[in-house]
Protein backbone atom coordinates (compact mmCIF):
# COMPACT_ATOMS: atom_id res chain seq x y z
CA UNK A 1 0.00 0.00 0.00
CA UNK A 2 1.24 3.24 -0.82
CA UNK A 3 1.00 6.30 1.62
CA UNK A 4 -1.92 8.40 0.13
CA UNK A 5 -0.89 12.02 1.04
CA UNK A 6 3.25 12.32 -0.27
CA UNK A 7 5.28 11.79 2.81
CA UNK A 8 7.67 14.46 1.60
CA UNK A 9 5.38 17.45 3.17
CA UNK A 10 5.86 15.64 6.38
CA UNK A 11 8.61 16.48 8.83
CA UNK A 12 10.52 13.31 9.77
CA UNK A 13 13.00 12.61 7.91
CA UNK A 14 12.67 8.71 7.84
CA UNK A 15 9.61 8.97 6.13
CA UNK A 16 11.20 9.92 2.59
CA UNK A 17 12.72 6.73 2.75
CA UNK A 18 9.86 4.48 3.37
CA UNK A 19 9.34 3.73 -0.10
CA UNK A 20 12.33 3.29 -1.57
CA UNK A 21 13.23 0.70 1.06
CA UNK A 22 10.14 -1.06 -0.40
CA UNK A 23 8.56 -0.93 3.91
CA UNK A 24 5.09 -2.63 4.53
CA UNK A 25 2.75 0.30 5.30
CA UNK A 26 -0.33 0.34 7.92
CA UNK A 27 -2.58 2.78 6.87
CA UNK A 28 -5.84 4.27 9.20
CA UNK A 29 -7.69 7.59 9.00
CA UNK A 30 -5.17 8.56 11.65
CA UNK A 31 -1.81 7.91 9.58
CA UNK A 32 0.48 5.45 8.46
CA UNK A 33 3.12 3.06 10.29
CA UNK A 34 5.96 1.81 8.04
CA UNK A 35 7.68 -1.94 9.23
CA UNK A 36 8.73 -4.61 7.93
CA UNK A 37 7.52 -8.16 8.97
CA UNK A 38 9.90 -11.13 10.21
CA UNK A 39 8.54 -14.29 11.83
CA UNK A 40 7.94 -13.34 15.12
CA UNK A 41 8.00 -9.33 15.01
CA UNK A 42 6.60 -6.32 12.97
CA UNK A 43 9.21 -3.90 13.21
CA UNK A 44 8.41 -0.39 12.88
CA UNK A 45 10.69 1.91 10.79
CA UNK A 46 10.71 5.10 13.01
CA UNK A 47 8.32 7.66 13.99
CA UNK A 48 5.24 7.07 12.22
CA UNK A 49 2.83 9.36 9.70
CA UNK A 50 -0.32 11.36 11.37
CA UNK A 51 -2.71 13.58 10.52
CA UNK A 52 -2.32 14.89 13.96
CA UNK A 53 -0.20 14.62 16.92
CA UNK A 54 -3.45 14.19 18.91
CA UNK A 55 -3.41 10.84 16.48
CA UNK A 56 -0.30 9.17 16.93
CA UNK A 57 -1.91 7.18 20.46
CA UNK A 58 -4.88 5.73 18.45
CA UNK A 59 -2.54 4.54 15.42
CA UNK A 60 0.01 2.42 17.62
CA UNK A 61 -3.06 1.30 19.18
CA UNK A 62 -4.53 0.23 16.10
CA UNK A 63 -1.52 -1.28 15.13
CA UNK A 64 -0.53 -3.08 17.77
CA UNK A 65 -4.13 -4.56 17.49
CA UNK A 66 -3.33 -5.70 13.87
CA UNK A 67 0.21 -6.90 14.75
CA UNK A 68 -1.62 -9.01 17.60
CA UNK A 69 -4.12 -10.58 15.66
CA UNK A 70 -1.20 -11.79 13.47
CA UNK A 71 0.53 -13.33 16.43
CA UNK A 72 3.52 -10.35 15.94
CA UNK A 73 5.41 -8.21 18.39
CA UNK A 74 5.55 -4.80 18.06
CA UNK A 75 9.15 -3.38 18.39
CA UNK A 76 11.27 -1.20 16.09
CA UNK A 77 14.08 1.03 15.75
CA UNK A 78 15.39 4.92 15.02
CA UNK A 79 12.58 6.79 16.82
CA UNK A 80 12.77 10.44 18.15
CA UNK A 81 12.52 11.86 21.65
CA UNK A 82 9.69 12.82 20.56
CA UNK A 83 8.09 9.85 19.88
CA UNK A 84 9.01 8.15 22.93
CA UNK A 85 7.72 10.25 25.36
CA UNK A 86 4.55 9.29 23.68
CA UNK A 87 4.53 5.64 24.29
CA UNK A 88 4.37 3.48 26.85
CA UNK A 89 6.76 1.00 25.58
CA UNK A 90 10.36 0.09 26.67
CA UNK A 91 13.45 2.60 24.69
CA UNK A 92 16.50 1.70 24.46
CA UNK A 93 19.50 4.20 23.30
CA UNK A 94 20.58 3.22 19.47
CA UNK A 95 22.68 6.42 19.12
CA UNK A 96 21.92 9.75 17.56
CA UNK A 97 21.47 11.92 14.20
CA UNK A 98 23.52 14.74 13.37
CA UNK A 99 21.89 18.07 11.78
CA UNK A 100 23.80 20.88 10.00
CA UNK A 101 21.94 24.09 10.43
CA UNK A 102 22.31 26.05 6.93
CA UNK A 103 20.57 29.06 8.27
CA UNK A 104 23.71 29.88 10.60
CA UNK A 105 26.15 28.11 8.85
CA UNK A 106 28.89 29.85 7.37
CA UNK A 107 32.81 28.97 6.82
CA UNK A 108 34.30 30.74 9.03
CA UNK A 109 35.80 29.98 12.73
CA UNK A 110 37.60 26.96 13.95
CA UNK A 111 34.86 24.64 13.97
CA UNK A 112 34.71 25.13 9.84
CA UNK A 113 38.35 24.85 9.31
CA UNK A 114 37.16 20.91 7.92
CA UNK A 115 34.89 22.70 5.10
CA UNK A 116 37.48 25.09 4.51
CA UNK A 117 40.20 22.34 4.09
CA UNK A 118 37.74 20.51 1.77
CA UNK A 119 37.01 23.48 -0.47
CA UNK A 120 40.64 24.46 -1.04
CA UNK A 121 41.70 20.98 -1.35
CA UNK A 122 38.59 20.33 -4.45
CA UNK A 123 39.61 23.74 -6.29
CA UNK A 124 43.71 22.58 -5.86
CA UNK A 125 42.21 19.44 -7.98
CA UNK A 126 40.49 20.96 -10.66
CA UNK A 127 37.87 18.54 -9.02
CA UNK A 128 34.14 19.38 -10.96
CA UNK A 129 31.06 19.47 -8.66
CA UNK A 130 27.61 18.92 -9.88
CA UNK A 131 24.12 18.17 -9.61
CA UNK A 132 22.70 15.13 -12.53
CA UNK A 133 19.13 16.65 -13.41
CA UNK A 134 16.39 14.17 -13.18
CA UNK A 135 16.68 13.54 -17.50
CA UNK A 136 20.33 12.67 -17.17
CA UNK A 137 20.12 10.04 -14.14
CA UNK A 138 19.63 6.88 -16.31
CA UNK A 139 23.10 7.98 -18.11
CA UNK A 140 25.11 8.13 -15.03
CA UNK A 141 23.48 4.91 -13.44
CA UNK A 142 25.68 2.67 -14.63
CA UNK A 143 28.86 4.93 -13.71
CA UNK A 144 27.21 5.45 -9.63
CA UNK A 145 26.34 1.81 -9.21
CA UNK A 146 30.57 1.14 -10.49
CA UNK A 147 31.58 3.47 -7.94
CA UNK A 148 29.28 2.15 -5.15
CA UNK A 149 30.23 -1.75 -5.81
CA UNK A 150 33.86 -0.35 -5.40
CA UNK A 151 33.36 1.32 -2.57
CA UNK A 152 31.63 -1.86 -0.74
CA UNK A 153 34.18 -4.40 -2.06
CA UNK A 154 36.13 -2.51 0.48
CA UNK A 155 33.84 -3.26 3.37
CA UNK A 156 34.53 -6.40 5.32
CA UNK A 157 31.69 -6.22 7.38
CA UNK A 158 27.87 -6.83 7.01
CA UNK A 159 26.09 -5.28 4.94
CA UNK A 160 23.37 -2.50 6.53
CA UNK A 161 19.95 -2.97 5.55
CA UNK A 162 16.45 -1.34 6.65
CA UNK A 163 16.15 1.95 5.58
CA UNK A 164 19.59 1.84 3.66
CA UNK A 165 19.24 0.61 -0.43
CA UNK A 166 21.47 0.41 -3.34
CA UNK A 167 21.33 3.63 -5.44
CA UNK A 168 18.34 3.31 -7.88
CA UNK A 169 15.98 4.98 -10.28
CA UNK A 170 12.98 2.72 -9.95
CA UNK A 171 10.65 3.44 -7.15
CA UNK A 172 7.65 5.39 -7.13
CA UNK A 173 9.07 9.31 -5.67
CA UNK A 174 12.51 8.90 -7.63
CA UNK A 175 11.81 12.40 -9.05
CA UNK A 176 12.29 14.08 -5.35
CA UNK A 177 15.54 12.29 -5.05
CA UNK A 178 18.84 14.71 -6.14
CA UNK A 179 22.23 13.72 -7.64
CA UNK A 180 25.49 14.79 -6.73
CA UNK A 181 29.12 13.69 -7.99
CA UNK A 182 32.40 15.36 -7.93
CA UNK A 183 34.40 14.41 -11.01
CA UNK A 184 38.42 14.81 -11.88
CA UNK A 185 39.69 17.11 -14.49
CA UNK A 186 39.79 13.67 -16.26
CA UNK A 187 35.76 12.97 -15.87
CA UNK A 188 36.11 9.96 -13.69
CA UNK A 189 34.10 9.71 -10.54
CA UNK A 190 35.04 10.53 -7.31
CA UNK A 191 32.59 10.75 -5.12
CA UNK A 192 28.67 10.64 -5.45
CA UNK A 193 25.91 11.84 -2.43
CA UNK A 194 22.12 11.73 -3.12
CA UNK A 195 19.51 13.73 -1.04
CA UNK A 196 15.67 13.49 -0.51
CA UNK A 197 13.65 16.11 0.75
CA UNK A 198 10.90 16.13 3.73
CA UNK A 199 9.10 19.06 5.35
CA UNK A 200 7.58 20.45 2.41
CA UNK A 201 11.42 20.59 0.96
CA UNK A 202 12.63 23.05 3.45
CA UNK A 203 14.97 20.09 4.97
CA UNK A 204 17.09 17.50 3.48
CA UNK A 205 18.46 13.89 4.25
CA UNK A 206 21.21 12.40 3.20
CA UNK A 207 20.61 8.90 2.05
CA UNK A 208 23.37 7.74 -0.11
CA UNK A 209 27.40 8.68 0.38
CA UNK A 210 30.11 7.40 -0.92
CA UNK A 211 33.44 7.73 -2.51
CA UNK A 212 36.44 5.86 -4.98
CA UNK A 213 38.52 4.07 -2.25
CA UNK A 214 40.78 3.16 -5.48
CA UNK A 215 41.67 6.89 -5.52
CA UNK A 216 42.80 6.78 -2.10
CA UNK A 217 41.33 10.08 -0.68
CA UNK A 218 38.28 10.76 0.81
CA UNK A 219 39.11 13.94 0.34
CA UNK A 220 36.31 14.16 -2.91
CA UNK A 221 33.79 13.26 -0.64
CA UNK A 222 34.68 15.63 1.82
CA UNK A 223 34.77 18.24 -1.29
CA UNK A 224 31.52 17.16 -2.42
CA UNK A 225 29.59 17.78 0.68
CA UNK A 226 31.36 21.27 1.09
CA UNK A 227 29.89 22.32 -1.82
CA UNK A 228 26.74 20.81 -1.25
CA UNK A 229 26.51 22.55 2.08
CA UNK A 230 26.85 26.02 0.30
CA UNK A 231 24.31 24.96 -2.54
CA UNK A 232 21.30 23.99 -0.19
CA UNK A 233 22.25 27.29 1.57
CA UNK A 234 22.07 29.85 -1.61
CA UNK A 235 18.82 28.27 -1.87
CA UNK A 236 17.84 28.46 1.13
CA UNK A 237 17.33 25.06 2.89
CA UNK A 238 16.91 25.07 6.65
CA UNK A 239 18.90 22.14 7.32
CA UNK A 240 20.43 19.07 6.09
CA UNK A 241 20.30 15.20 8.00
CA UNK A 242 23.26 13.62 8.03
CA UNK A 243 21.50 10.25 9.11
CA UNK A 244 22.28 8.07 12.05
CA UNK A 245 24.90 7.69 14.47
CA UNK A 246 24.81 4.07 15.57
CA UNK A 247 25.90 2.84 19.06
CA UNK A 248 26.66 6.09 19.61
CA UNK A 249 25.94 6.25 23.37
CA UNK A 250 28.53 7.69 25.91
CA UNK A 251 26.24 6.87 29.13
CA UNK A 252 25.04 3.06 28.54
CA UNK A 253 22.65 2.47 31.13
CA UNK A 254 20.61 -1.22 30.53
CA UNK A 255 22.28 -4.18 29.45
CA UNK A 256 21.91 -3.68 25.39
CA UNK A 257 22.97 -0.51 25.65
CA UNK A 258 25.91 -1.68 27.05
CA UNK A 259 26.16 -3.87 23.88
CA UNK A 260 25.75 -1.56 21.36
CA UNK A 261 28.68 0.37 23.06
CA UNK A 262 31.21 -2.40 22.77
CA UNK A 263 29.91 -2.52 19.05
CA UNK A 264 31.12 1.32 19.02
CA UNK A 265 34.40 0.63 20.76
CA UNK A 266 35.25 -2.91 18.64
CA UNK A 267 33.55 -1.72 15.47
CA UNK A 268 33.14 -5.74 14.89
CA UNK A 269 30.00 -5.33 12.43
CA UNK A 270 30.39 -1.65 11.67
CA UNK A 271 32.50 0.87 11.74
CA UNK A 272 30.35 3.46 13.55
CA UNK A 273 32.85 5.41 15.39
CA UNK A 274 34.85 5.97 12.06
CA UNK A 275 31.30 7.04 10.58
CA UNK A 276 30.51 9.42 13.53
CA UNK A 277 33.60 11.12 13.18
CA UNK A 278 33.75 12.01 9.57
CA UNK A 279 30.54 12.65 9.55
CA UNK A 280 30.77 14.89 12.38
CA UNK A 281 33.21 17.51 10.67
CA UNK A 282 29.85 18.92 9.10
CA UNK A 283 26.98 18.83 11.63
CA UNK A 284 26.51 20.95 14.45
CA UNK A 285 23.27 19.38 16.04
CA UNK A 286 23.05 16.21 17.89
CA UNK A 287 19.40 14.55 18.87
CA UNK A 288 18.65 10.87 20.67
CA UNK A 289 17.52 8.11 18.68
CA UNK A 290 16.11 5.03 20.27
CA UNK A 291 14.88 1.13 20.00
CA UNK A 292 11.59 0.35 20.64
CA UNK A 293 11.00 -2.98 22.55
CA UNK A 294 7.95 -4.61 24.20
CA UNK A 295 8.70 -5.33 27.62
CA UNK A 296 6.02 -8.36 27.55
CA UNK A 297 7.47 -9.99 25.10
CA UNK A 298 10.62 -11.84 24.53
CA UNK A 299 13.30 -9.77 24.24
CA UNK A 300 15.91 -12.22 22.95
CA UNK A 301 12.83 -12.35 19.78
CA UNK A 302 13.01 -8.92 19.62
CA UNK A 303 17.05 -8.98 19.30
CA UNK A 304 16.54 -11.64 16.68
CA UNK A 305 14.06 -9.53 14.56
CA UNK A 306 15.93 -6.33 14.70
CA UNK A 307 19.27 -7.66 13.48
CA UNK A 308 17.05 -9.96 10.83
CA UNK A 309 15.81 -6.58 9.62
CA UNK A 310 19.26 -4.79 9.79
CA UNK A 311 21.07 -7.22 8.08
CA UNK A 312 18.75 -8.77 5.22
CA UNK A 313 19.53 -6.70 2.51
Amino acid sequence: MSIEKTQFTKTYPLQALYEKTGKKIFQTPQGAVAYEATRYAHVVAGDPIVVTNGCLTTLMSDFDKYSKERDKVVCGYYFSEEFKKSSDKKFITLGTSGFLKLQTFDTKGPERKYVRRALNFGNNKNYSFKEIPQSKKGSYLSRVKKLESQWFSKKKRPRIGFLLSRAKLQYRLSHYERWFVVENDLGHLGAFVSVVPYNDNKNYYIDHMFYNPEQGSRMSLDFLLAQLILMLKNQKVEELYFGLNAFNNRNPKYLLEWGLSFLWRSSLVYNARGVYFFKSKFFDLEVPRYIMLDQQKSLLKQYAALGAVTFMH
